[in-house]
């Protein structure tokens, strides 16, 4: 336990160290991504001593879901994201965008592995009639509130971004035929408070360094407004959700406890 406290320390110092050379150095895109997942993502994989299956597993998924978020983002204009390489996929998002998720994504799994994970891994069941039947009825009220105000598409697609990508989360939790336990989610709940400091941290330096932009206010439900930059109310329960529902996901479809 007394080395995983160093480490976290480590961690936190060099999380802050780095943000601050890269913010004073105006660093790219691409330099970021390298500085700031790099170094911890080599220490925790060594550490861990992680099977090589999972990097492709990751890697596939955060690409498609990156994908489509990207481009649901960049046509509803929620943000942007500016690259001097001037190479953008998948409907304007820059490249460097899906290394950034790709290794995000992994980071926060090993960090999740190392500091959070009990060694076990939960018990894989079949589909639950009583699952899809609760999935049935909230798609109902969601179905019902866009019908009777159908303008919450196009007024706050940032809302519904977050809304969608919730309820994929519920689907795939409750089409189990048993529900995960509850320390489960209290785990995921606290991990995602755990590491919003450091998902801060990203969002600063991108938006001190122009890299990422939220420039349509009138589509977000509020915004703050910090040296000059917007910050959408949205986006800080984006960073809560993601690091939620990917240690669900990982621990009932993905962990084997090695």
């Amino acid at each position: 336990m007394t080395n995983k406290w160093f480490f976290l320390l480590f961690i936190s110092i060099y999380t802050l160290c780095t943000a601050l050379i890269l913010v004073w150095a105006d660093a790219s895109f691409l330099i970021v991504t390298a500085l700031l997942f790099g170094a911890p993502i080599f220490v925790l994989w060594n550490r861990l001593q992680l099977k090589s299956h999972l990097v492709p597993l990751v890697a596939t998924f955060t690409l498609l879901t990156t994908a489509i978020i990207q481009i649901y983002a960049y046509k509803s204009g929620l943000w942007y994201e500016l690259s001097p390489l001037s190479f953008a996929v998948f409907g304007g998002a820059p490249l460097e965008t899906y290394i950034f998720s790709v290794l995000h994504i992994l980071y926060l799994i090993l960090l999740y592995e190392y500091f959070f994970d009990d060694g076990t891994s939960t018990k894989r069941t079949s589909i639950s009639p009583r699952g899809l039947g609760i999935l049935g009825v909230m798609y109902a009220l969601i179905l019902g509130i866009i019908y009777t105000d159908s303008t919450i598409l196009v007024s706050y697609p940032f809302a519904f971004l977050l809304a969608f990508m919730s309820s994929l989360f519920a689907v795939m939790i409750l089409v189990r035929k048993s529900m995960p336990p509850l320390a489960l989610f209290k785990k995921a709940g606290l991990f995602a408070v755990v590491t919003l400091p450091l998902s801060l941290i990203y969002e600063w330096i991108l938006l001190e360094n122009g890299i990422r932009l939220f420039a349509n206010v009138n589509e977000y439900i509020g915004y703050f407004e910090w040296d000059y930059q917007v910050i959408p109310v949205e986006q800080f329960l984006l960073l809560l959700i993601v690091p939620f529902g990917l240690v669900m996901l990982y621990e009932m479809y993905i962990d084997d406890s090695h």
